[in-house]
């Protein structure tokens, strides 16, 4: 359980040094455990930031980098491979090990929405 925490606690992190590195000082952060139909459980991570400025490319570039297949086997390496570079490259990690990832951006009030569901194996 300890490890799962971990894994939470890094995920949140890495989601948050996003933001705050695209320009956000307000944030808004859920996480909680939830059922779908199937009975499965997952986690599931919620930040809403502003204000974030993105281009379309580091729009597009975000997306891709969440929307990768979950990974197991990487997440025991995932504390060695993550850090603070400041690039970005560390959320193509959080994306391996992940299930499902939504963006959302309102470039209107530059607010950045992403929510990732982990299933809970």
């Amino acid at each position: 359980m300890k490890i799962e925490f971990e894994k939470t606690m890094h995920i949140t992190s890495e989601l948050l040094s996003y933001c705050h590195l695209k320009g956000a000082s307000d944030f808004r952060l859920d996480i909680s455990v939830i059922e779908d139909n199937d009975d499965a459980q997952y986690t599931q991570y919620k930040i809403e930031a502003s204000p974030v400025r993105l281009s379309s490319d580091e729009l597009t570039s975000l997306g891709k980098k969440l929307d990768t297949p979950r990974q197991p086997e990487i997440e025991n390496d995932f504390w060695g491979l993550s850090g603070e570079s400041g690039n970005s490259s560390e959320m193509s990690l959080v994306g391996m090990i992940t299930d499902e990832a939504y963006i959302e951006y309102d470039e209107s009030n530059l607010v950045l929405a992403i929510t990732l569901r982990r299933k809970n194996l």
